[in-house]
């Protein structure tokens, strides 16, 4: 397979991924422990049946794919005004 994946690959296995890594962290108390979370990559693809670059690429995506696109912006605003900032003062 080449560098990237189907999506219907990606759907298939991004919710998966997700519980295994640590994108998502919901801790409630010591009552519920994550048994899966903090996989590797190479961890995630073993237990899956995937390649280490598939499970790495649905990680990479998945992980953008939980924030809406306007917050990466307003991101790149906010670090390029506090950059502008930064050289005004000096």
């Amino acid at each position: 397979m080449g560098r990237y994946i189907s999506p219907e690959i990606y759907n298939k296995y991004k919710q998966q991924i997700l519980d295994m890594s640590l994108a998502v962290q919901n801790y409630v108390g010591i009552e519920q422990q994550r048994v899966e979370s903090c996989l590797t990559d190479a961890e995630m693809a073993e237990k899956l049946g995937l390649t280490v670059a598939q499970a790495r690429e649905i990680r990479t995506v998945a992980f953008n794919d939980l924030h809406p696109a306007d917050m990466w912006l307003s991101s790149d605003d906010e670090k390029r005004m506090k950059c502008q900032r930064f050289f005004k003062k000096r």
